[in-house]
């Protein structure tokens, strides 16, 4: 006699298909019973006084407000946008609705380091002018701004390592001044930077030809 049964070879694809499918009916059954929780507590809410909802939830639901809020914030959105409602397949799509997309960071280019960098050295040159340093800090600011991150986020990026501004001017005439009296004092200087230092122009220019003679 010959045995004509059929044998069955086992297709785990079939039950994976099977799963998936029930999981995709399950979401959308899950956003349509709470669009109906939703309504089931506006109006709950509707009935109670101002300012206890919030009591009542803590006291009889077995979820929190926080909760409470998503499902009646679903609730809304079937009534206000059925089509897109109808379309979402999950609670997490349809709260997802009327949100503002999130804005992409611009990428730190390596054309954008190498601007970074130049402006930063032109910020601490000592042979910029003081509106030459204003402008490369603001151009700094722009594009920190730009990538959404501090100024130091993107000098860090940029691999700029933040220095001690560069002094210049009469600050450096008088540090270099200073230096230079700590191996040779004279009072003479000592009454001549002070005068310096509270603006005396004609002090300063002096200081400043003091050093360029070496003191």
């Amino acid at each position: 006699m010959i045995n004509t049964a059929v044998v069955h070879i086992y297709d785990p694809a079939r039950d994976m298909n099977r799963l998936h499918r029930e999981i995709v009916g399950a979401e959308a059954t899950a956003k349509e019973k709470a669009a109906e929780l939703g309504e089931m507590l506006e109006q709950q809410k509707n009935a109670l006084k101002h300012g206890e909802f919030m009591s009542w939830i803590r006291e009889n639901c077995e979820f929190s407000q926080d909760m409470a809020n998503k499902y009646i914030k679903v609730s809304k959105a079937k009534i206000r946008t059925r089509s897109e409602f109808d379309r979402c397949t999950s609670i997490r799509e349809v709260l997802e609705l009327g949100k503002a997309p999130k804005a992409t960071k611009a990428t730190v280019t390596e054309a954008t380091v190498t601007k970074v960098k130049a402006l930063y050295a032109k910020a601490n040159d000592a042979g910029s002018t003081e509106a030459e340093k204003e402008e490369a800090e603001a151009q700094i600011t722009k594009i920190a701004a730009k990538h959404d991150l501090s100024t130091k986020q993107l000098l860090k990026k940029a691999k700029v390592e933040e220095a001690e501004p560069v002094k210049g001017g009469h600050e450096a005439v008088f540090e270099k001044a200073i230096a230079k009296l700590a191996q040779n004092p004279k009072k003479w200087l000592i009454e001549l930077l002070i005068k310096a230092a509270f603006g005396n122009a004609e002090a300063q220019q002096q200081v400043q030809s003091e050093i360029m003679k070496g003191l």
